[in-house]
């Protein structure tokens, strides 16, 4: 926390400074430089990942292998978007996917058109993405259902890869942890005529909400610390009290 409000009073004089160059034009260059350098600091960072909230997960069920992931870096920061990523295959018989259910933790929207689905054609042929994904959203369920037609899986390694992205919601504070889920539905013998339908459930996938480092708060701007558009007169009429908000403010995000 010492590092924390030590990053915050370094930004809060380099806002300080912004705010007075605004008064006197001819310090505006100086007064750039020293928000810059005051802008390297640095209040923390997401840590190493936990082996008990782990980035991945896999489900095997018989010849079914499902694994979820985050896409990219599990450090997430508030207001920004994460991609998840759900993969199934097959290492024995035939089997088709007829739906995916993506549980989304709750405060995350998803992000329209998105959604988008890597699978061989029924007909055969090679992989490819499809984007023309219109998967229903239940809100109050925080689910994204992706009903299909079918998408085959065979014991050649070609399988079928989702992905769909997800806005973070803004009020996120650093070190928050998400769980996402994801059930597939399969039939397991598509030869037969009737579908013999199964429930698979890969679930203990995580992100982490990354501390906010005095830098990304001079970035995003003074909005992200609850200040209006009387900022600049504030600075101006009473410095010293815009700079105490100011640390107060970062100190409060990082809590």
């Amino acid at each position: 926390m010492a590092g924390v409000a030590m990053s915050a009073m370094v930004l809060a004089g380099g806002l300080w400074g912004a705010g007075v160059a605004a008064a006197d034009e001819s310090t505006a260059d100086t007064a750039a430089d020293t928000a810059a350098a005051g802008g390297t600091g640095s209040a923390g960072g997401a840590a190493e990942e936990d082996p008990d909230y782990p980035s991945a997960n896999t489900v095997t069920a018989g010849d079914i292998k499902i694994t979820r992931s985050v896409v990219g870096s599990d450090a997430i920061k508030a207001g920004e978007e994460v991609t998840f990523r759900t993969q199934i295959r097959t290492t024995g018989e035939p089997a088709t996917v007829l739906q995916i259910t993506e549980m989304f933790p709750e405060g995350f929207q998803y992000v329209d058109g998105t959604a988008r689905v890597r699978s061989a054609p029924l007909e055969g042929g090679s992989q490819e993405w499809d984007d023309d994904i219109m998967p229903f959203t239940d809100a109050d369920a925080n689910a994204l259902e992706v009903p299909t037609d079918g998408w085959p899986l065979t014991s050649n390694g070609e399988g079928v890869t989702y992905e769909a992205t997800y806005l973070v919601p803004d009020d996120a504070s650093g070190g928050d942890l998400f769980e996402s889920k994801a059930t597939v539905t399969l039939d397991i013998d598509p030869d037969e005529e009737n579908v013999d339908e199964v429930n698979e459930t890969v679930s203990g996938v995580w992100v982490e909400v990354g501390r906010r480092s005095a830098a990304d708060v001079m970035q995003t701007g003074s909005a992200t610390l609850g200040f209006d558009g009387d900022t600049g007169s504030v600075v101006l009429d009473d410095p010293a009290e815009f700079v105490s908000e100011v640390v107060v403010k970062i100190i409060d995000s990082q809590s």
